[in-house]
């Protein structure tokens, strides 16, 4: 009789175990794209919203960027579907080493999704595609001894502006991966008006690149003056970026040199010509007074901060 129930126990427990894995299965196959091991667009769909309707996430912006593999079909079509599902798994791969799983979807044939969750502007989503997303497609993919070399499209769109919910922002960015892929772009943002703020903003970025480099920038000292003697005390370095027509000030580039990180050089340029400025002034003998010099909190934040400071004087 024992035996009779511990064997009848054992048959109950096996059923479990075999249920449980199956529901398991079921639940993963329900969730996950099976050929890449990333969420699929249902998985991805549900943590798009809970991401957008999280507390506070009003203040936040969120970019869903739509990528497109070219030529997938034809890979598929040429040297069969097995070929095309190893590749994806390659380029699901490469994905992974750039972005956080819980974040990309494989929304199926040559179709991957990435949310980006805290973003700063739309120029940071464009640096990520040229940049990063770039940089993972750049290498080939081996695929049965053969090298292929594929290259991306990619429709945007951000939360709010583009839609508070995970199927607009979907289908939004669907539109404008659709609307790259007939205009030859690399990439589109859904809204017509921010593809041009976004291209121009870049092509300022570039020139600030260039202009780092060829010595573009120039100082100008404000004098600060005591108002009971009428007499410099002080002198304030204003840095302006020179132009052949004009000199740009500040407010048009310090927000990008700070955001792509290029201030830290420009800051150290700033506090070495301004000490040579003022030691080239002390061997004319003119007796120059102190210097006063802006620094973006990002340069505070440096360890290296003091050092450089101590190194330009």
């Amino acid at each position: 009789k024992e035996l009779d129930l511990l064997q009848d126990l054992a048959a109950d427990i096996a059923f479990a175990l075999e249920y449980i894995g199956k529901e398991e299965k079921i639940s993963y196959l329900a969730y996950y794209d099976h050929l890449t091991g990333l969420p699929n667009r249902r998985l991805i769909h549900d943590r798009l919203n809970q991401i957008v309707h999280a507390p506070g996430r009003d203040k936040n912006r969120v970019a869903l960027v739509v990528i497109d593999l070219e030529r997938f079909s034809i890979i598929n079509d040429t040297l069969g579907r097995r070929a095309g599902d190893y590749l994806l798994s390659q380029v699901a791969d490469r994905l992974r080493t750039i972005i956080y799983p819980d974040n990309l979807s494989h929304l199926g044939a040559g179709c991957f999704a990435v949310v980006l969750p805290h973003i700063n502007g739309e120029a940071e989503v464009a640096r990520f595609l040229e940049q990063e997303i770039s940089n993972a497609m750049s290498r080939p993919l081996s695929i049965e001894a053969e090298d292929l070399h594929m290259s991306v499209r990619a429709g945007v769109a951000l939360f709010p502006g583009d839609g508070d919910d995970a199927e607009t922002l979907l289908r939004n960015a669907e539109a404008a991966l659709k609307k790259a892929k007939g205009s030859g772009d690399r990439y589109l943002f859904y809204t017509p008006w921010m593809n041009a703020k976004v291209a121009e903003r870049l092509t300022v970025e570039n020139r600030l690149r260039r202009a780092v480099k060829e010595d573009e920038f120039v100082l100008y000292y404000q004098p600060k003056i005591d108002l009971k003697t009428e007499r410099i005390n002080g002198v304030e370095a204003l840095m302006r970026w020179k132009q052949p027509d004009r000199a740009i000030f500040p407010g048009a580039f310090i927000p990008i040199l700070e955001e792509t990180g290029m201030i830290l050089d420009v800051g150290n340029w700033v506090l070495e010509r301004a000490a040579s400025d003022y030691r080239r002034w002390m061997a004319k003998g003119l007796n120059p007074p102190p210097i006063s010099v802006n620094v973006s909190p990002l340069q505070l934040r440096q360890q290296d901060f003091v050092v450089n400071v101590a190194n330009a004087v």
